[in-house]
């Protein structure tokens, strides 16, 4: 309350005035956040803030929000600034995202084979080291969870590989194999002599990887 008197001492006048005070705003952040190359993470801002703006933009879904989502090429240091409705008050939170690199792997074209023989892949991996192997389907494979399988070829099968690196980020690739019967795996004889002498009286298909036979016919000589 404020009081004035005139000189004269006679003459007193008052008046009031009301002061707000307003207390001092926190920012709180998420922690900093691991990700893989190509994936998105959430920041997040608390507090007593009004509004936030995060920086830099470019990467973020929305600067204007608490919870933009952020994906980022590589490792990032991102700046939130909280502001009070009276623009009195400002606080300050920092989160890094750091990017770790995703591996690659090739297995290489698809391939044909013939059937029953014994394809060994040879993966090329980058970014590496990989610590997890893991093939699918299991189908006739040597094994699930190595580097180098080897498959027996017996049929149209599309097979896949997921890496993981040490980092924890993954990545997959396929290959395709396709089988076929090359002459020297099938050997049927051209002639036989059933007589009883011992010497070629019995027929047979004769090969490798051969699981069923659906036509067979035999003629003479004369047809």
């Amino acid at each position: 309350m404020l009081t004035v008197t005139s000189t004269e001492s006679t003459c007193i006048d008052r008046d009031t005035v009301q002061l707000s005070i307003f207390d001092p705003i926190e920012v709180a952040v998420s922690p900093d956040q691991l990700i893989c190359e190509g994936e998105s993470v959430t920041l997040l801002a608390t507090g007593t803030a009004a509004s936030f703006q995060w920086s830099p933009a470019q990467t973020l879904s929305h600067s204007g929000i608490a919870n933009p989502l952020a994906k980022p090429q590589t490792t990032t240091t991102y700046q939130v600034v909280g502001f009070d409705t009276h623009q009195c008050y400002t606080d300050t939170g920092w989160v890094k995202v750091v990017v770790n690199p995703v591996p690659a792997i090739e297995l290489g074209p698809d391939v044909v084979l013939p059937t029953g023989s014994t394809h060994v892949f040879s993966p090329v991996i980058q970014r590496g080291p990989i610590v997890s192997w893991k093939w699918s389907p299991p189908d006739d494979l040597s094994c699930t969870d190595c580097q180098t399988p080897a498959v027996e070829v017996k049929g149209n099968k599309t097979y896949r590989a997921l890496v993981t690196n040490d980092l924890g980020c993954t990545a997959v690739d396929s290959i395709h194999i396709r089988p076929f019967c090359k002459e020297s795996q099938v050997f049927i004889p051209n002639a036989f002599t059933p007589d009883g002498d011992g010497l070629n009286d019995i027929l047979m298909v004769r090969g490798k990887g051969i699981a069923l036979v659906r036509s067979f016919r035999i003629y003479s000589r004369w047809g």
